[in-house]
């Protein structure tokens, strides 16, 4: 099972309190699901995925994990599946590079290109299938987060949480987490370091991530 660091970071950033119904887009092997599964004690969490080989390592996952009778596969196109369901929390690391070069493999260009999938199409999913008190969680680099927030201004759903992640202190910021939430107050702004200057992960991001690292 792959497991990259946007993920983990989401995955371990996303409040998962009174948690019920969870979505993941774009689900992959299924880690963000597991994450969330891991987390709560409670939530149902459906992952949606249209790459076929992806859908069953996902399941795979889901079926050899303690949160089995918690996790539901959706292989499916999710621009064009239709639900009824409303979920308390949405999250994706979604597809990103919208202006760089494809690489030449199919699955690789799906998974880091938006091709197939826009974060604003998530946002947009979310207007009239997110709870009152539910929230989006996203992670993206921090030109297509800033066009993202830009965007967003003509929807209900505000930003409410943005954490700034540089690899390094002297480093410039790379990532965004973002969540957004249709609550009326201030954006909540924080910053994470991931590395020390010895190439070990910080105190920061080891207490962030401990739970799904067996070591650091």
């Amino acid at each position: 099972m792959k497991v990259g660091t946007d993920s983990v970071l989401l995955g371990a950033w996303a409040q998962v309190a009174n948690v019920n119904r969870a979505l993941d887009v774009g689900t992959g092997s299924g880690l963000l699901a597991l994450m969330l599964a891991q987390r709560s004690a409670q939530a149902r969490i459906d992952a949606v995925e249209y790459n076929a080989a992806a859908a069953e390592e996902a399941r795979y996952n889901f079926e050899n994990s303690p949160w089995a009778d918690r996790l539901a596969v959706i292989e499916c196109d999710f621009l064009a599946w239709r639900t009824t369901t409303r979920y308390d929390l949405i999250i994706s690391n979604p597809p990103y590079f919208e202006k760089s070069l494809l690489p030449p493999d199919a699955p690789r260009s799906h998974a880091r290109h938006t091709v197939a999938l826009h974060a604003w199409q998530i946002l947009a999913f979310a207007e009239t299938h997110l709870t009152d008190g539910g929230r989006v969680y996203l992670v993206l680099p921090t030109r297509e987060a800033t066009a993202l927030v830009a965007s967003a201004r003509a929807l209900t759903i505000t930003l409410t949480r943005r954490c700034a992640v540089r690899s390094r202190a002297h480093k410039p910021v790379e990532r965004l987490l973002l969540e957004f939430s249709r609550a009326p107050y201030p954006c909540e702004e924080t910053e994470l370091v991931l590395h020390t200057t010895d190439h070990g992960r910080s105190a920061a991001y080891q207490a962030l991530t401990r739970a799904f690292y067996t070591k650091g």
